[in-house]
């Protein structure tokens, strides 16, 4: 059990046991003799408890006792079998903030009601189905009911008008209410894995809307009103059963941050154009058989993910996203390394796992700004000679490959910080990866290293380094 009490009165250094004083708390005066002078005084001080935090609390309940904390204004259970709260936690009527996570709570007491202050409430990782009770907690800013088994949303939510963040990740939620449109402080809504088959016409209301997740629903289409979200930045519609991209999405323009993969598209939309603000793109697990030369017309993208597709080739219009500095093309079934990405000169991250790639062009080297790259799974047989010249790299992974051999020059990649090499022929290492002096973690497990070869890694390596044989 990992306790904290913030006392005002008492002396931060001293540990309380809050097992004995809950349970003790109805004794204390009878028994003053028995108890440590330090318990003694955080009942007489009471008062001025403000913070109390349960993690991997034993044994499963909170006693009634914990009413007596009357002006605790922060409460968290965390990590532990608690099935149900007392009656008595309404008695907190200051508290401010109810963090529960990872519980077994299947309901939430009616007493619950009192907690008019809340203005921060979280209840996730639990078994609740019914929340009702919480509608009545008008101060609420912060609702977060993740990884329940919420069925249901009661219209009366919408008079949760000060709410600017609700989320019910991973429920049951076929629908959403009408009255959702009435919480126009929202800026965060998560709705995530439910079974949502449509959203209700007054989400147009939501005016202040950032960002908006609904992977992994039933989705089919999207309301005319939703080109009313005049402040969405991040949209989120992986996984859904769209027939076709819903055009009223052209008309996002505020959009900085896209994700439409998992929707079985063969082509992205021209209208895709219109979102000249559109940072960063998911595209992947779709059915797309050709590079989408309307994402190339995105200047300010920074981001693209291309992964799991069947492209087999980019073509030079990609050279003209001058600002991208992520690139994810795992497994889009390249057969050699695209030349048009050596022209990005902005790309910080490079995802190439499970392609044909077979080498490296030298034309790499203008990559100044690259700092990881991943060639997991890529069919080289030698390690491409260009990385030795990339002296700005931080990761490195040349998995799943057929490397026998690393050169020495392995020794200027001065910067360094994890390289991964699982799954390759190698039978020993460099002396020069001494001159690794930043690196933090090595992965070198399913070569062919003797006991003897891994000794010597070792003492190559500087301590901190971790290293996985």
């Amino acid at each position: 059990m990992i306790l904290l009490l913030h006392l005002l009165k008492i002396t931060k250094t001293v540990l309380i046991s809050i097992l004995i004083i809950l349970f003790g708390y109805s004794n204390i005066n009878a028994q003053k003799d028995t108890y440590p002078s330090y318990i003694i005084r955080a009942f007489e001080n009471k008062e001025n408890i403000e913070s109390l935090s349960f993690d991997k609390w034993e044994p499963s309940v909170i006693p009634d006792s914990i009413g007596v904390f009357s002006n605790l204004k922060d409460l968290k259970i965390f990590r532990n079998q608690l099935s149900e709260l007392p009656e008595s936690i309404g008695e907190l009527t200051n508290l401010e903030i109810f963090f529960i996570y990872e519980t077994n709570l299947k309901e939430i007491p009616q007493s619950f009601t009192k907690l008019i202050k809340l203005k921060d409430l979280r209840i996730t990782h639990g078994k609740i189905k019914e929340i009702s009770y919480l509608m009545r907690l008008k101060e609420l800013r912060t609702l977060d009911l993740a990884n329940n088994n919420i069925t249901h949303v009661p219209k009366e939510i919408g008079g949760l008008n000060h709410l600017y963040w609700l989320e019910f990740h991973n429920n049951k939620l076929t629908y959403l209410p009408e009255s959702i449109g009435k919480l126009t402080e929202l800026e965060m809504l998560r709705v995530n894995k439910n079974k949502l088959k449509r959203l209700p016409e007054s989400i147009g209301n939501l005016k202040n809307l950032e960002m908006l997740e609904l992977y992994k629903n039933k989705l089919r289409d999207l309301p005319d009103s939703f080109k009313n979200l005049t402040s969405l930045k991040r949209l989120y519609l992986i996984d859904n059963k769209f027939d076709a991209l819903p055009t009223v999405i052209g008309d996002l323009k505020t959009l900085q941050s896209l994700s439409i993969g998992g929707l079985g598209l063969k082509t992205v939309p021209e209208f895709i154009e219109n979102l000249t603000n559109l940072k960063s793109i998911g595209l992947e697990r779709n059915k797309l058989k050709e590079f989408p030369e309307v994402v190339s017309t995105l200047e300010n993208l920074e981001t693209l993910v291309l992964n799991q597709n069947k492209i087999k080739t980019l073509p030079q219009s990609l050279a003209k996203l001058t600002k991208l500095k992520k690139l994810y093309v795992l497994d889009i079934k390249l057969d050699s390394f695209p030349n048009a990405v050596s022209q990005l000169k902005n790309l910080e991250f490079l995802m190439l796992n499970e392609n044909s790639i077979k080498s490296l062009p030298q034309s790499l080297t203008n990559l100044t700004k690259l700092e990881e790259i991943y060639l997991s799974d890529t069919k080289l047989d030698v390690f491409p000679e260009v990385i030795k010249d990339m002296e700005m790299l931080e990761e490195l992974d040349l998995s799943k490959n057929n490397l026998s051999n690393i050169p020495y020059l392995i020794g200027n990649l001065k910067n360094l910080e994890v390289l991964i090499l699982n799954k390759n022929k190698l039978r020993n290492l460099p002396e020069t990866i001494k001159h690794l002096v930043n690196l933090k973690r090595l992965e070198i497990t399913h070569n062919k290293l003797t006991e003897e070869e891994k000794q010597k890694i070792k003492q190559l390596l500087p301590e901190s380094c971790k290293i996985y044989f």
